[in-house]
């Protein structure tokens, strides 16, 4: 059906990692119709569990999972950018700033223009006839469909002398063009902004620009005009740090251009030896490095734990989950190993020429 292209495998969704989101529901889209396809022949197969599994499935896959999965598909990829950006585990921070603040005027234009919308509306149009699924959501062109419902409803007695501020008697239906853009599509956009900017609000955008500063290979590093809101957010003593980020540039500077430090964790490390004469920088140090919008190498840890410590390797001691957790997590530098010289190794650790080594 997809000769010629590269095979696509469906993703598991993830709670933590948007990425996958968009992967998944990437895949779906594109292979829409080999899905339908499987299922049909699976319902029409011998196996009566999984004939019921697929026919139930069948029935979900209806012209509204395909709206709201182009819907997704359009906001997911606004963020996909943004995400694997302050995933990097070299993120400039002022970048980022300036990407949130493109991705947010994004989604506003993706709200506000009826264009965008009806484009979504038509390629949800055009992807259920090329899958064979009948397309369900009725148009206002459409005068049968338009037409009002014949019984009136009434507001509930119980809101009698109330001052209501939404609408409770007449409500439009999500199966319409309109209905759905009023009960779905505004809300999912809505509450994506909203969540945006209650995140990367001003001030925490001001302290993502001053982490930055902070950065040795920032053009602004060591500008303590730029590290002030930082350094007043978390209460440090401004006069001191203008002391000691001029003397941690000059240190910086005497060192030999390989051995410099170049990332926000290096100059950490670096001054670490210093924290007794930069006391105020290795705190602010140690917070840039510590923030949650930092901390994705982390949280990659706790991923990798999860594929690692199954029910099968339950009973595992902790020195060698700590060996193999290690050999997972860091997996560039675990494949950059030569083989023949770890062989060596264990063979002279251990001494026992009954292990046949190959």
């Amino acid at each position: 059906m997809y000769q010629g292209q590269s095979v696509r495998e469906l993703q598991r969704l993830s709670d933590t990692r948007w990425a996958c989101r968009y992967a998944a529901c990437a895949t779906v889209r594109d292979r829409l119709a080999a899905l339908v396809e499987l299922l049909s022949e699976l319902e029409a197969g011998n196996n009566a569990k999984r004939a019921v599994e697929a026919r139930s499935l069948l029935a979900s896959l209806d012209s509204r999972f395909v709206s709201m999965l182009l819907v997704m598909c359009s906001i997911l990829g606004k963020t996909q950018s943004l995400s694997v950006m302050l995933q990097s585990a070299v993120v400039d921070f002022s970048c980022a700033v300036n990407l949130i603040n493109v991705v947010c005027t994004d989604i506003k234009e993706l709200r506000s223009q009826d264009d965008k919308y009806l484009e979504l509306w038509d390629d949800a149009v055009t992807l259920c006839e090329q899958c064979g699924i009948e397309w369900s959501l009725c148009d206002e062109a459409d005068p049968v469909a338009a037409r009002p419902p014949t019984r009136k409803r009434k507001a509930s007695s119980m809101l009698k002398d109330s001052h209501v501020m939404a609408t409770v008697v007449r409500r439009p239906d999500s199966s319409s063009k309109q209905g759905f853009k009023v009960i779905i599509y505004y809300p999912v956009m809505d509450c994506l902004l909203a969540e945006l900017e209650r995140r990367f609000a001003s001030d925490t955008c001001d302290v993502l620009k001053a982490m930055q500063a902070l950065n040795p290979s920032s053009e602004n590093f060591g500008d303590v005009s730029c590290v002030e809101k930082f350094a007043a957010a978390y209460a440090a003593d401004v006069s001191d740090l203008s002391h000691e980020l001029p003397q941690a540039k000059r240190l910086l500077e005497r060192m030999p251009s390989e051995d410099r430090p170049q990332t926000l964790l290096s100059f950490v490390s670096y001054i670490q030896r210093y924290k007794e004469a930069f006391p105020e920088l290795y705190t602010l140090g140690v917070i840039s490095i510590c923030l949650p919008v930092s901390t994705a190498t982390c949280e990659r840890s706790f991923s990798a734990l999860r594929h690692i410590k199954t029910w099968v390797r339950n009973s595992i001691s902790n020195p060698k989950l700590n060996s193999v957790a290690l050999l997972g997590i860091e997996r560039d530098r675990t494949l950059s190993l030569d083989t023949e010289k770890v062989i060596d190794a264990l063979a002279a650790a251990h001494k026992n020429r009954r292990i046949a080594l190959v």
